[in-house]
């Protein structure tokens, strides 16, 4: 297997194991303003910025609301009632990839004062953070891993991506980049049609496959 010189981490359903948590939050947030929404209808969205998720629903909703302003509702829920949790051996990936001189980036679709709050003292292991914010192409297309790529001073291919959803797994393809994805919230299938390169279950076969190749 090629060198790789970084690794870049979607976060929700990556780091955080944060899904149910965001649901709850766009859920509540839509039911302000009478809009229902199942977890289906923001799992097959997961990876967008936050106010295109807020203007997709509300177009099939037929509503003439600024997404902003859903977005903003929604960060606040969960803000309110999220209690952050790491899936088990993030901590120990994240370090051991710093004892192997790895460059970490967190490319991610939400907001970066959500991914601050989010990462706590996490965030001073990652060299460079691409959000929701940032002026560029959100996930579908490849934009934000070819900036995250460049702030490391990589080349994509000298990139190695983990991802759960099927739209960061395409964007990271269509980057150049290669990637491992991780069944945290869909199973093997639609990660694999996505074109992720391996697929493991758990973030201790992904610890395994670290140390194997670092």
């Amino acid at each position: 297997m090629k060198k790789f010189r970084g690794v870049l981490f979607d976060f929700d359903g990556v780091i955080a194991d944060s899904m149910d948590d965001n649901f709850k939050a766009w859920k509540k947030a839509f039911s302000d303003y009478d809009i229902k929404i199942s977890e289906k209808n923001y799992f097959e969205l997961e990876g967008y910025p936050t106010v295109q998720i807020a203007e997709i629903i509300l177009k099939k909703a037929g509503k003439k609301i600024k997404p902003e302003v859903i977005s903003n509702l929604k960060h606040h829920y969960y803000i309110l009632n999220s209690t952050v949790k790491f899936y088990p051996f993030v901590k120990e990936i994240l370090n051991l990839l710093i004892r192997r001189k790895i460059s970490l980036a967190i490319v991610s679709g939400a907001d970066r004062r959500k991914l601050k709050a989010g990462l706590k003292n996490l965030a001073k292991k990652f060299d460079v953070i691409i959000s929701g914010d940032d002026k560029i192409k959100g996930k579908l297309a490849p934009d934000p891993y070819l900036q995250a790529a460049k702030k490391l001073s990589l080349n994509p291919n000298q990139c190695l991506v983990i991802e759960n959803a099927p739209l960061g797994i395409e964007s990271s393809k269509a980057a150049g980049c290669y990637c491992v994805a991780l069944m945290t919230t869909l199973g093997r299938d639609p990660l694999m049609r996505a074109g992720a390169d391996k697929i493991f279950k758990t973030h201790q076969e992904l610890l395994n496959f670290f140390k194997n190749i670092f």
